[in-house]
């Protein structure tokens, strides 16, 4: 096309300077244009593309239609284009330079793209001969890119050299013959070679569905397909016909020529070519034959077949690995499998027997048959695996085993008769094979006895059963010769409560999984001991619930029918009995003697543990006594005073908070280890006050299974067997009446006791007298106080009556005696009082009179004698009383006083 677009130019350039004026010429097609010169294609008026072959020559029209010419005549003639100004011809051409002009027009010439028809028109001038002196100077007049068109056209040549005059229009050089390739009888592939435009199958399709394969590449190419053999034959042939269509366009020695109408005018060719087509024969492959061998695999489904069920074996169809031939199918002309060979299996049920069976080609002589079964491929799906059921249930225990065949004989007429399988074909599975095989499980059961009706808590005990081989089939043996082994499974569970647990069939919710034991390898009837299990710490029931679980039987998983016994049958239930505690306290202590508890243990034998006891021991609380804090530690306030209970404290509690808020002794942390039932005394506690006391004791006991310490029992705070009175000592005075001054008397303390019998400490007993005040106000104090025997104290070490010291009384009055008995340990030093009388108290009262013959003597000196004298002389008379008073008092402190028991 550039060649064609340099022509124009050329005419451009010549109908200026030699021809104005002209008739009209061929129009621009693709390409490059300045100033009136042109490099590329040109169009001629019916619409045809083409390139300029006549250079040296103005065009004026050109003739429509072309005409297909196998020559090109010579031309010659003066052009100016540029820096070309001169004579320009070119020879005449045929043959070989010509069919590389039409093969550059038709593949490069007629490209809408401006350089690539630019190259063309170039290639075609350098084919035609024409300088290269013109071709640059065009190149140069119209804009086009010299050296990049140069070089395009450079390569369009060399194609042409090595392509043109590649397709003549003959039939490719292969046959289809001898291109088949078999995946079986029904699937495969055909190569098809280069050339072949279209094949078509015959008694098959292609993988789409279709007959016919069209659009196949110039080189060809390889395609799958699937056979569609005729229902009623047993065996076909696939055939494959081809068919072909070349195109010589741009591949003969001819062009079609546009002619200019004047003598001189420019020329305009296009390419020129035809088409040439044509078919092969068809070409059979060798034949295939459908004949096939069917057989059979087989997995019993239910391997474990109880008595009454039927067994159901898994029958798989294939096809024998001998046979080189897949199932029988009808294939219709998509492509798509409609149907297939319906073949018939029959299988017979071999047992029961005890021991397994021994795989062999044949079933042994005198085996006992025990059901049959009969299936057949599906029409629609084909081979496949189908469940077949036995005829008849299993009615004892032991090994069922299939064995399955494919006759000839009873299939249906079509596969006969066509010879979809092979005539008088037998296939037969080989007997005793494991995979089908059934087993039906045996009966066993057991009965059992625990080791002990009662037992104490964390006391090992355990169950024996007495297993049983019940009806309904022998005892299964293994492929080893040996009897398959059972496990029995023990669960115990206790059961809170002192009922024993109801018999039932199941396990109520409320029983607790104690633990579990197993009897395992059992393979005869007998006896058999569970391993030790440990009771619990309480009032409970154990009882045992005995089981075979088939699954859990190993590689003889439900080998043996699952069994259970009832939950809380009699003989399986043991009583667990808790040790029964009481505890008796010492009564009544004096202070400071020493008290202790007796925790006393009740039962036949201790748990198979450490058991202990501790004890603890709380004073009932007083208000207006301290209050303490932990085991007896007195609670002071800030400034290091007693706090005291009140009574409005006390109130709030309840009776048993109050009992165990002032707690004063306990061996929680050194426990007393017991190693028999019986009675175990507490440590001695010598109490430091008076009042009551209130004991508490603990049975604890180490649980083997944790290692941890339980409380099995603990007692109540408050109650009266377990309460210690702690005494002071009971005092009680008489005192001398009354008395004449002056004159002597003094008091009498009567000690009932209890006293301690305790070494360290020292009881001592004092007096104190209080003259009163005649304002009739009761007073006991250092002010009023006129004796005391504080500097020489009574010692008191048993009851008794005990006198005071005398008294000289010189001045009548009201006197009031205290008593106080105290005591001192002489290890520590500390002191206290055990008792101190009450000032005023009845029966503690002594009082001084005037005596009686001095009363008379002043009334009868006041009658006679005048009142001064008498005055005198009594005066006189109780000052020498005076003097006798106090030398007799100082006679009778020196003396000892006594005591009376």
């Amino acid at each position: 096309m550039a060649a064609v677009l340099a022509t124009v130019v050329v005419a451009s350039s010549l109908s200026l300077s030699m021809a104005p004026g002209r008739a009209e010429a061929a129009t621009m097609g693709y390409g490059f244009e300045k100033n009136g010169i042109t490099l590329g294609s040109l169009r001629a008026s019916d619409g045809a593309l083409g390139i300029c072959v006549e250079p040296a020559f103005v065009s004026t029209g050109v003739t429509v239609p072309g005409v297909v010419v196998d020559n090109l005549v010579a031309n010659e003639g003066h052009v100016w284009v540029g820096s070309w100004n001169g004579n320009l011809s070119v020879p005449a051409i045929s043959g070989t330079p010509l069919l590389y002009i039409n093969y550059i027009v038709a593949n490069y010439g007629v490209v809408p793209d401006a350089v690539t028809a630019a190259a063309a028109n170039v290639a075609v001038w350098r084919l035609r001969g024409t300088p290269e002196a013109y071709i640059q100077a065009t190149a140069v007049e119209s804009g086009a890119p010299y050296d990049a068109v140069s070089a395009a056209a450079n390569d369009m040549i060399t194609s042409a050299t090595q392509n043109a005059g590649t397709s003549t229009g003959a039939a490719p050089s292969q046959d289809l013959k001898n291109n088949w390739s078999f995946g079986d009888p029904y699937v495969g592939s055909v190569t098809v070679p280069a050339g072949w435009q279209t094949v078509t199958l015959t008694n098959a399709v292609f993988e789409d569905g279709t007959s016919a394969k069209t659009g196949i590449p110039a080189q060809g190419g390889t395609y799958k397909w699937i056979g569609t053999p005729p229902d009623d034959q047993k065996e076909y042939r696939v055939g494959i016909k081809g068919s072909y269509t070349s195109n010589t366009l741009g591949q003969v020695a001819a062009v079609t020529l546009y002619s200019d109408a004047s003598p001189r005018g420019q020329d305009i060719v296009a390419p020129t070519g035809s088409d040439v087509s044509g078919e092969s024969e068809i070409f059979y492959s060798d034949p295939l034959p459908l004949t096939f061998s069917p057989v059979v695999s087989t997995v019993a489904s239910n391997k474990i077949v109880k008595k009454g069920d039927f067994p159901t074996d898994k029958v798989s169809f294939g096809i024998s690995p001998s046979s080189e031939t897949p199932w029988r199918r009808l294939i219709n002309g998509e492509g798509k499998i409609v149907a297939y060979s319906v073949i018939k299996a029959k299988g017979t049920l071999y047992g029961p027997s005890l021991v397994p069976f021994t795989e062999s080609a044949t079933v042994p002589k005198g085996t006992p048959v025990a059901g049959h079964a009969e299936v057949s491929t599906s029409r629609e799906a084909g081979p496949g695996t189908i469940d077949a059921t036995s005829n008849t249930a299993v009615k004892e225990s032991g090994y069922y085993t299939w064995v399955w065949e494919i006759d000839y004989s009873y299939q249906d007429d079509k596969v006969k008769g066509i010879g979809y399988i092979p005539k008088d074909y037998k296939f037969v599975d080989a007997f005793g094979q494991t995979v089908e095989t059934h087993v039906s499980p045996f009966n066993i059961s057991a009965t059992s006895k625990v080791s002990k009706d009662e037992a104490g808590m964390f006391t090992d005990i355990y169950d024996t059963i007495t297993v049983k081989h019940d009806a309904g089939g022998g005892w299964l043996y293994t492929g080893g010769g040996t009897r398959v082994p059972v496990v029995f499974r023990g669960d115990a569970y206790w059961v809170e409560g002192d009922v024993a647990p109801e018999q039932q069939s199941t396990v109520p919710e409320d029983a607790v999984l104690l633990g579990s034991r197993f009897i395992k390898d059992i393979t005869e009837e007998g006896s058999y001991d569970s391993e030790m299990i440990r009771a619990p710490f309480d009032t409970v029931y154990v009882t045992w619930v005995w089981s075979i679980d088939p699954t859990q039987m190993g590689e003889y998983a439900g080998y043996v029918s699952a069994w259970s016994d009832d939950f809380g049958i009699p003989d399986e239930t043991t009583k667990i009995v808790a040790p029964k505690v009481s505890s008796i306290a010492q009564t009544d202590v004096p202070l400071f003697d020493p008290a202790h508890d007796t925790s006393i243990v009740d039962i036949d034998e201790l748990p198979a543990t450490t058991v202990s006891v501790t004890f603890e021991a709380f004073k009932k609380a007083v208000a207006g006594e301290q209050k303490v804090g932990p085991v007896g530690v007195g609670i002071v306030d800030d400034e290091g005073e007693p706090v005291l209970w009140t009574k409005d404290e006390l109130a709030k509690l309840t009776e048993k908070e109050a009992c165990v808020v002032q707690p004063v002794f306990d061996t929680l942390l050194s426990p007393l280890v017991i190693t028999e039932p019986g009675e175990h005394d507490s440590p001695e506690v010598t109490f430091q006050s008076a009042g009551d006391y209130y004991w508490v004791d603990q049975l604890l006991a180490v649980d083997p299974a944790s290692n941890e310490t339980v409380v099995v029992y603990r007692g109540e705070c408050g109650l009266e067997n377990e309460k210690t009175t702690v005494l002071n000592p009971k005092v009680t005075t008489t005192a001398t009446p009354e008395v004449e001054v002056p004159g002597e008397a003094g008091d009498v303390a009567h000690v009932e006791g209890p006293l301690t019998s305790n070494p360290d400490i020292t009881t001592e007993l004092t007096f104190e007298l209080y003259k009163q005040p005649e304002d009739g106000v009761d007073v006991c104090e250092n002010d009023n106080l006129v004796f005391d025997t504080n500097d020489s104290a009574i010692t008191i070490t048993k009851p008794g009556d005990v006198e005071s010291y005398k008294y000289t009384f010189t001045e009548k009055g009201t006197y009031y005696w205290v008593e106080t008995l105290s005591w001192t340990n002489k290890e520590s030093g500390e002191s206290g009082v055990f008792h101190r009388g009450k000032c005023g108290e009845p029966g503690e009262t002594t009082v001084a009179k005037e005596p009686v013959a001095a009363v008379a003597a002043v009334a009868l000196a006041m009658t006679g004698s005048g009142s001064v004298l008498l005055l005198s002389g009594l005066a006189a008379a109780l000052m020498a009383a005076g003097a006798t008073v106090l030398v007799v008092r100082r006679r009778r402190l020196s003396e000892a006083a006594v005591i009376k028991e």
